[in-house]
This record gives C-alpha cells, structure tokens and sequence, in this order.
C-alpha cells in the first residue's frame, strides 16, 4: 500500500482535519507557556532595568536570552516542549477522532523500519561532521572551540532525548498527516508534495536565521528541505529516512556548532563566527542530488513519475 493511500484506513472527514490541526496547535501554544513564563519571570529579576518592551521582542525574535541570564539548556528544553505537546496532541486525535493507527502516519509498511531510521540518521550526521570539517579547513579563524564540560553533557542529554520528538513531530504531522490528507484532497502526489513543503518553510519564517540571513535564501533553503523530505517519503513509502534525516540534522545543530543567528544557541562544541550560507545552499544541493540518485538505486524506488501520478 502506498504511503498517501495508506492514510484512508480509519475516517478521513474534512473538518476532522480542521478540528485535529486547531487542536494540536492549541496543545503547541499549552507546551510554550513554560517557556514563556520562565522568559517573563527572568524578565522581571533582570538587573536591567532599562530593559524596553522593544529590546525583549529582539531577544525572543533572536532566540538569545543569554541577556537575561537564563540556562542556555533550560531554554532548549522549554523551548522543545511544545512540540512535545503537540505530538501528544496529535497521536490522541489520530487515535481517538480519525481512528486510526498512529504508526500509518509514519510508515505504508505493517510496521516502522526502525533500521531505517537509525541508518539514516547515522548518514546525515556524517554528512554534516564532513561538511563542517571542509568548512573548517578552508577558514580555521571562523571556529571557537566552545566546550564547557557540564553544560555540554547536560545539553547531550536534552539533545538525545527531546530533539527527535521535536523533528518527528515536525515530520508526522507535516509530511505523514497533513500532507497525507492533502493527498486524499488532490487525489494526486505532486500537490501535497508542492504545499506540503511550502507549509514547512512558512512554519520556520520565524526563525532567527531569517533575519540573520535574508528571507528569500532562508525560506528557499526550508523549502528546499521541506521538497527533498516528501519526495523521500513519497518514494520510499515512509517517513522512516526523512525521520533520521530531520533528528540528525538538528542534534548536529545544537551539540557540534552553533552560530549568530541560530534558532538553537546552546554550549555546543564549536562557536563558528562567519556562516558561509551561499555554501551551505550549493552544498545541501549536491547532497541532495547524490542521495535521490543513491537512495533510488539502492533502494529500488522506481520511475520518478511515481511523483506526479493520480492516486
């Protein structure tokens, strides 16, 4: 069974989709109210006292509240809640008003390949020691070795155990619900595949890298992301790939090196002061490329016009 026809098990109503979506955002905006109260209660006991309604709002726009002297990691953690919530939300609207079974939204197969995601997870992580280290050869000066030995195994803990709740939330409920129930809407593939990935890119347009970077070259790289992961997930199947993928990319984001600008500023390993993000756009291209061309091979996908077929 096909990964979008797999979603018409259970009842698959048009407001069931609308109830569930205000629902788990509604769980979202209940998992954010730790991270917001514990920015006002640090607001309040902050020294500065000249501290404007203005400077707060480029704080929580630049994710950096290191102003206001609050735990690097327990920000994280916060900050990950929400996402958490609005997994929890989500499983018990899949379960109890679609009728179904949560593991459909993951996998056309009877069960989750759990290799899978680990073989994928361990490549992207790879992938990314690699690329940091060319960058690093080519520009030493731009690396501060950052290590602060409790703070960081602190952070090893948070990243290992609540980020891939955080990329998995993003990945079932993006790319297995609604892009699924895009596909029972469309009664095509390369809709959903198209607005599926707009919806990702349009979801992290608050992110700091935003305004540190440019809109344009941002959301073009979110949304190139946001394409190379349903068009996985399509071919494949499944969202076990994009799900190693996803938890690998952002556990690499917050452990090994952070920068100005990023939507995770934490005690990682490295500090790079000079993000070359013209690079890093050519190079998740040809990644990109190589592993659609690899996985296709390997794999056994089929003709790509699988993309663009009627359901």
């Amino acid at each position: 069974m096909l990964f979008i026809q797999n979603k018409r098990e259970g009842t698959n109503y048009w407001w069931q989709y609308v109830i569930t979506i205000i629902v788990v955002f509604g769980g979202m905006t209940l998992g954010a109210l730790p991270f917001l109260v514990a920015i006002a209660i640090a607001t309040a006991k902050t020294e500065n006292t000249d501290l404007s309604t203005e400077q707060l709002q480029e704080l929580v726009k630049s994710m950096d509240f290191s102003g206001l002297n609050i735990n690097a990691n327990l920000v994280l953690a916060l900050m990950l809640l929400q996402f958490i919530f609005g997994l929890a939300f989500l499983y018990v609207m899949v379960r109890s008003l679609h009728k179904k079974r949560f593991e459909s939204l993951i996998s056309a197969r009877s069960q989750v390949n759990w290799r899978k995601i680990l073989n994928s997870f361990s490549l992207w992580f790879g992938l990314m020691l690699l690329m940091e280290l060319v960058n690093y050869l080519r520009s030493p000066e731009s690396y501060v070795w950052n290590f602060q030995p409790a703070p960081f195994f602190l952070l090893l803990v948070i990243a290992i155990f609540l980020i891939p709740l955080q990329t998995s939330f993003e990945e079932i409920f993006i790319r297995g619900y609604i892009m699924s129930g895009l596909g029972l809407l469309f009664k095509n593939r390369w809709a959903p595949i198209i607005i599926s990935s707009l919806i990702f890119a349009a979801l992290h347009g608050a992110n700091p890298e935003i305004r540190q970077f440019g809109m344009a070259k941002m959301l073009s790289y979110y949304f190139l992301i946001g394409l190379f992961f349903a068009i996985i997930a399509v071919m494949d199947d499944g969202l076990e790939i994009p799900l190693g993928f996803h938890a690998a990319n952002n556990i690499f984001a917050a452990t090994m090196v952070t920068f100005k600008g990023s939507a995770l500023q934490t005690p990682a390993l490295f500090y790079n002061q000079d993000v070359n993000t013209d690079g890093m756009l050519i190079s998740t291209l040809v990644i990109i490329a190589l592993i659609l061309g690899l996985s296709k091979r390997v794999l056994g996908w089929g003709d790509w016009s699988k993309l663009w077929s009627k359901i």
